[in-house]
């Protein structure tokens, strides 16, 4: 089965500020969704406003299920036009936007949820 693709537009993918690490099943979110902690180093982190969403009764995001992001073990995220701009991936004769992905994959991590 294909991969979802999570597309953020032109911001791209939520990530740490400290580790660079992508939003996943293991980032926490607290702070009634205002903040979320890195699962990898722990730094806390601002939800920009376009990704803020309240918690539910669990701390959870009430919509975990609908962001693959969030939910997932395996999904892609579209790149940006400056990730295709810079990338060494691409052509040398210019920039072909929207066509790079990054596939992250916790599938092996995640065999029995993100651990809290």
């Amino acid at each position: 089965a294909p991969l979802y693709v999570v597309n953020h537009g032109e911001t791209g993918p939520i990530r740490c500020n400290r580790c660079k690490a992508y939003m996943c099943p293991y980032m926490l979110f607290i702070d009634g969704g205002r903040r979320f902690q890195c699962g990898f180093c722990n730094c806390v982190n601002e939800v920009p406003v376009f990704y803020f969403q309240h918690l539910d009764h669990m701390g959870r995001r009430m919509d975990f299920y609908e962001r693959p992001e969030l939910s997932l073990g395996s999904y892609e995220f579209s790149a940006t036009l400056d990730y295709c701009k810079v990338s060494p991936y691409f052509s040398p004769r210019g920039r072909h936007p929207g066509t790079g992905l990054t596939n992250v994959n916790y599938a092996t991590t995640l065999s029995h949820g993100p651990q809290r």
